[in-house]
C-alpha cells in the first residue's frame, strides 16, 4: 500500500444538497475500532499465589472465626529489617461473663517473608493450624501454604499439645508432677553386695518440710492491718456471690487425673479436707481458684486455722449486758454449739418463749422435716407407770452395754434426764493416726413422753464442723422415728 491516502469514491460521497453527518470515510456502527482493539493483548492479574483460583487462607480464617461465633480476626504485620511477621488476634465474647476473651497467634521468627500481604497470609495458615490442626485443612490451601502446613506440624509435640486446641479460649497448660530426683548408687554402694542401713542414712530418709512463710514474714503478714465485715453483710456479698450465675460455673474442660491429683493433694496439705478440694475442682482452673471457692463455700468452722483469723468476732458489740440477757446469750451459744447457725437459735428461742428444750426440738424437727407441723402425743394414750418402768429399763441396758468411762447418766438442773455416750473418732479421713473425743447426749425432757416422741440429741466434738454434727442428728432422728414406741437409745 501507497503512503497516499484514497480517494473517496463517488459512491460514498453525500448526496447535494444535504450535509455529511460526520467525518468522511467513517463508518457509525458496533463493529468500529473491532480491528484496533484485537491487536491489544488483555493485562492478566498477578497474585501472590500465582494462577491459585481457590480460597485464600485470610478468608478461610474469616470463615471459621464466623461459623464459630468468633470475632472477625485482627491482623498485625510487624517488619524486622527487610522482612515481615504476621500476628493474629482471635476474640470471643464470653455469654456468661459477658467479657471479650482474646488470644494472640504470632508466627515463629523463622517463617519471615518479604512483602507484608505474604505475611499476613502466612498468620492466617499458622492460626488455622493452632485450632484445625486435626483436620486435613492443608487440603484447600494454596499450594506453597501446604508446605508451611506441614512445617507446622512438625512443630507441634506432645508437651505443646495443648495449644492446639479447637477451642483456644478454654486451653491451658496441664500441670505436670513433679520428677522424683533419683540419685545414681555410690561406689561404696556398688562395691558392697548387701549394704547395711546406718542410722545417718536412716536419718537421710526422713522428709523435713521447710516452711512456707519465714517467722519474720510472718509477723509481718499479722502486723497488716485488715478490714472486717460485719456477719449480715458478710453473709449477704456470700449468698449474692453463690447464687450468681457469672461466678463459679463447672469447667469446660476437666483437669486430668494427674492433674486433679496433685491440685488435691496440695490442698490437703494446707488442711482442706480431700472431698471439699475435689469439688472445688470442678469449678476451678489453678489453685488459686479453688481456694477462692473454698474458703466462700467451706463453713467456717471447717476452715484450716491458716484461713481464718484468730481474733475474728463478727459479731461483737459493746452493749451492757443485764442478768436475764447475759442468761440468754448462754443458752442461745451453748444451742449454737450443737450446730445450728446462730441467727436461727435467736429466732427458736424467742417462739419457744425462752424454753431450751422446746427451741431445740424445734430446730431439730426443722432440720428433718423442714417445715411440716411438729406432731404432739396425746397424754391419755400414754401409761406414766409403763413409760417409766421402760426408761428404766433401758438404763439398765445401756449400763451393761457400755463401760462406766463411756456412758453416763445423770438428771440437769430443769430435771432433764442427759445421757451421754463417748467415743473415740478419726475426724478428718487425711489424719489416720489422730483421734478426737466424740460425745453423743440424748437428752428426755421433764414433761417428754419418750419413747412414743422423740428425744433430743445433740453432737459435742472439737473436730467437727458444725454441718456435720446436723448431719449426724438427721440421721439418728431419722432412725428414731423408725423405733417410736419402743425404747431406741441403746440399739
Amino acid at each position: 500500500m501507497s503512503g497516499k491516502k484514497n480517494k473517496p469514491s463517488k459512491a460514498t460521497q453525500p448526496a447535494p444538497g444535504k450535509k455529511s453527518s460526520g467525518k468522511r470515510g467513517i463508518v457509525k456502527n458496533g463493529n468500529a475500532g473491532a480491528n484496533a482493539t484485537e491487536d491489544k493483548p488483555v493485562p492478566q492479574r498477578s497474585t501472590i499465589f500465582g494462577d491459585w483460583t481457590g480460597k485464600t487462607p485470610v478468608s478461610l480464617l474469616h470463615e471459621h472465626c464466623q461459623k464459630s461465633n468468633w470475632e472477625k480476626p485482627e491482623f498485625e504485620i510487624k517488619k524486622q529489617k527487610d522482612n515481615y511477621i504476621g500476628q493474629v488476634t482471635l476474640s470471643q465474647r464470653n455469654k456468661k461473663t459477658a467479657q471479650m476473651q482474646t488470644v494472640v497467634f504470632t508466627t515463629p521468627s523463622e517463617f519471615h517473608l518479604p512483602t507484608s500481604m505474604e505475611a499476613k497470609h502466612l498468620a492466617a495458615t499458622y492460626a488455622l493450624h493452632r485450632v484445625k490442626s486435626h483436620m486435613p485443612l492443608h487440603r484447600v490451601l494454596p499450594p506453597q501454604h501446604r508446605d508451611y502446613w506441614r512445617q507446622f506440624d512438625a512443630l507441634k509435640t506432645a508437651a505443646n499439645a495443648w495449644q492446639y486446641e479447637p477451642d483456644p479460649f478454654t486451653a491451658h497448660a496441664p500441670i505436670n508432677a513433679p520428677k522424683k530426683n533419683r540419685s545414681l548408687p555410690s561406689k561404696e554402694h556398688a562395691a558392697s553386695a548387701v549394704p547395711m542401713p546406718t542410722m545417718q542414712a536412716r536419718m537421710d530418709q526422713v522428709k523435713v518440710r521447710e516452711p512456707e512463710m519465714d517467722e519474720k514474714m510472718r509477723k509481718y503478714w499479722q502486723s497488716l492491718p485488715s478490714v472486717q465485715m460485719g456477719s449480715e453483710n458478710r453473709e449477704l456479698a456470700e449468698r449474692v456471690i453463690k447464687k450468681s450465675k457469672i461466678a463459679y460455673q463447672p469447667l469446660p474442660r476437666k483437669h486430668s487425673k494427674e492433674e486433679r491429683k496433685q491440685l488435691t493433694d496440695e490442698l490437703v496439705r494446707m488442711g482442706f479436707r480431700a472431698a471439699h478440694a475435689d469439688e472445688a475442682l470442678d469449678y476451678s482452673v489453678d489453685k488459686t481458684a479453688a481456694l477462692d471457692w473454698l474458703c466462700l463455700h467451706v463453713p467456717e468452722d471447717d476452715l484450716p486455722a491458716n484461713f481464718m483469723l484468730a481474733n475474728y468476732n463478727p459479731t461483737m458489740t459493746t452493749i451492757s449486758h443485764t442478768v436475764q440477757s447475759l442468761g440468754r446469750d448462754w443458752l442461745i451459744k451453748r444451742m449454737s454449739a450443737i450446730g445450728y447457725p446462730e441467727s436461727i437459735c435467736i429466732e427458736a428461742l424467742s417462739l419457744a418463749n425462752e424454753d431450751e428444750s422446746k427451741a431445740i426440738e424445734m430446730l431439730q424437727w426443722r432440720l428433718t422435716h423442714g417445715n411440716e407441723e411438729l406432731p404432739t402425743v396425746d397424754p391419755e394414750t400414754i401409761d406414766q407407770e409403763e413409760l417409766t418402768q421402760l426408761c428404766e429399763d433401758e438404763v439398765t441396758a445401756l449400763e451393761s452395754i457400755y463401760e462406766a468411762s463411756r456412758f453416763q447418766k445423770e438428771t440437769d438442773k430443769t430435771g432433764r434426764q442427759v445421757y451421754s455416750i463417748f467415743f473415740d473418732v478419726q475426724t478428718n479421713p487425711e489424719k489416720k493416726k489422730h483421734r478426737e473425743k466424740l460425745m453423743i447426749q440424748v437428752i428426755i425432757p421433764k414433761d417428754s413422753y419418750y419413747p412414743f416422741s422423740l428425744p433430743l440429741f445433740t453432737i459435742e466434738c472439737e473436730g467437727l464442723p458444725s454441718y456435720l454434727k446436723l448431719a449426724f442428728i438427721k440421721g439418728l432422728v431419722e432412725e428414731a422415728e423408725k423405733n417410736l414406741g419402743m425404747p431406741f437409745i441403746y440399739m
